[in-house]
């Protein structure tokens, strides 16, 4: 294995979705042993040309995966999602098995269940380029969070259409 084969990188600022950090997610109530964190980079920001050079230096760290035809990359064009959530933004999804540590501000630990989505955080994620049968491509994972601040709720609660007063309950 060639030395220098991740690529650490710390994020600009980013809104936080479906934060898994206090437990680990469960997908169809199966544990899948992973603490997650869903980070949405507004396009246009400094985040955009930092992420794909650090994608870019993993892919290249493995000869097979920099020369594969259907490569996959964590970055997802968050207007091809079709979710409100994601709209305007570049999205990556960056997991652990390891709890990650989050902290506040000044640096200080906090509560990693005090971290919510839309929440603003920063965080330190490492790009590494993976083979797994004939798929090819680079993968997010998370060390650590760093909460910058609240964000705004709008967008993460379920919006109804006003109910008619003849609804039978």
């Amino acid at each position: 294995m060639s030395k220098g084969i991740n690529v650490f990188h710390e994020t600009s600022q980013f809104k936080v979705m479906f934060p898994h950090l206090n437990e680990t997610e469960k997908f169809q109530d199966q544990d899948t042993g992973m603490y997650s964190i869903t980070m949405c980079f507004p396009k246009g920001s400094d985040a955009d040309d930092g992420l794909d050079k650090a994608v870019e230096e993993a892919k290249n760290n493995d000869p097979k995966v920099a020369e594969a035809k259907n490569f996959y990359s964590p970055i997802k064009d968050g207007d091809e999602m079709g979710y409100d959530w994601s709209s305007g933004c570049w999205v990556v999804k960056a997991k652990t098995k390891f709890k990650p540590k989050v902290v506040n501000r000044s640096g200080e630990t906090m509560d990693n269940s005090d971290l919510r989505s839309n929440s603003n955080c920063r965080a330190h994620i490492v790009f590494r380029p993976f083979i797994a049968g004939t798929n090819k491509g680079v993968t997010c994972s998370l060390k650590d969070v760093q909460f910058i601040s609240e964000g705004d709720s709008t967008g993460s609660s379920v919006a109804f259409s006003p109910l008619d007063d003849d609804v039978p309950f």
